[in-house]
């Protein structure tokens, strides 16, 4: 509805892109919203574009995107999924956003993970196979074209990108709705934790998905999403 005065920014995650969420965008624009989804720097292409950018640029791309929406519309939220979830929080510490939404996003990410990264960057400076574990994230990531080889320089910049995101949380007032899968394979599911004590927000609401890991939803867990959705953004 292009005359809706609410908007909605989606920010999609770390080595992902616009299309991967498609599904929320479509549910969203159906219900009326200006979804606008704006692929990060060095994403949606292939991997070796990614170690041309830094996170900085992922955050100015969010920022510029904001600022887009909110020259056009009444009202604009954003909504974050994993790392989008980290660019959404730093533009929360900045702007007076209406509402936020995070969904998976990292303040810590799982230990074996990190553990990894030197080990990976001495044996080859290239990449690091999936980012995920499980069977069934794999396949998915595969369906969500999420790139299958991580370049190390933008591990690097994602370990930065959180520990920046770690800075002043205390500075976001905003209303925030933060969703977590407690069997997330990529992201310490208690980060969902972290973000809620350290936020400033009088309205703040933590929702955590039983059934669900980092990118594969159960159907159950899909309709949670999108009902708390709903209650945040009316």
């Amino acid at each position: 509805d292009i005359n809706s005065t609410k908007s909605v920014l989606l920010l999609h995650g770390f080595g992902a892109n616009p299309y991967s969420l498609i599904e929320l965008g479509n549910f969203l624009s159906i219900q009326g919203f200006n979804v606008y989804a704006p692929l990060l720097p060095g994403h949606g292409t292939s991997a070796f574009d990614m170690e041309k950018y830094s996170w900085q640029d992922w955050q100015n791309e969010a920022e510029k995107s904001y600022l887009f929406l909110r020259n056009s519309s009444e009202e604009v939220y954003v909504v974050g999924f994993s790392m989008g979830g980290d660019l959404t929080l730093n533009l929360a510490k900045k702007y007076n956003i209406k509402k936020i939404i995070i969904i998976n996003t990292p303040y810590e990410l799982k230990t074996k993970f990190i553990e990894f990264i030197p080990v990976i960057s001495l044996i080859q400076n290239y990449h690091l196979k999936s980012l995920f574990q499980e069977e069934n994230d794999i396949k998915i990531s595969q369906e969500l074209k999420i790139y299958p080889v991580i370049p190390m320089k933008s591990i690097n910049d994602m370990v930065e990108l959180l520990f920046y995101t770690k800075i002043n949380l205390d500075k976001i007032e905003e209303p925030i709705l933060i969703i977590q899968s407690d069997k997330d394979t990529l992201v310490n599911p208690t980060s969902s934790y972290f973000i809620y004590s350290n936020v400033n927000s009088k309205q703040k609401r933590l929702i955590v998905l039983k059934d669900s890991t980092h990118i594969s939803f159960s159907e159950e867990d899909k309709i949670i999403i999108k009902e708390e959705l709903l209650k945040e953004l009316t």
